[in-house]
């Protein structure tokens, strides 16, 4: 359920609520947003992610908005990139050990180092480098997982 909520709200940052066409490129998005929940929910156990860096990746995907998401290239994997961008940088703000990205590449198999070093600096410009979490956001990105708002 919590991954489901995740991979929601990545993808409604970056389709917003657009309807998927019936053509041929609508069902190739829909195939590409299949692949990334599929992966997410193998990745997001494997690595062990906690909540608190869950809730935390939700308060920055939901702040960078779509100014950030128009810089990066609409690739079938955009998804991911703002998802493991969120992620690797929740993850190491919320933890007094954390994974490096190293490690993140192995978990993934998916993108190499250089890759999730990208997605990195990249959702760190999007955040302005500003990673301060207050208990309002906290609250928001938890009732958004209770209760689906």
């Amino acid at each position: 359920k919590v991954i489901g909520r995740l991979t929601r709200i990545v993808i409604e940052t970056i389709d917003g609520k657009q309807v998927l066409s019936k053509d041929s490129a609508g069902f190739k998005r829909l195939l590409t947003r299949m692949s990334f929940i599929f992966r997410m929910c193998k990745i997001i156990p494997r690595v062990g992610v906690k909540m608190s860096v869950i809730l935390v990746s939700i308060c920055y995907i939901k702040r960078v908005g779509p100014e950030y998401i128009s810089a990066l290239s609409l690739s079938e994997f955009v998804y991911d990139q703002h998802c493991l961008g969120a992620l690797v940088i929740a993850s190491k703000y919320v933890n007094d050990i954390c994974l490096w990205n190293c490690h993140w590449a192995r978990y993934i198999e998916r993108f190499p180092q250089n890759d999730i070093d990208r997605f990195e600096r990249e959702f760190l410009a999007g955040l302005a480098w500003k990673l301060r979490v207050t208990e309002v956001d906290l609250l928001t990105s938890h009732s958004f997982i209770s209760h689906g708002l």
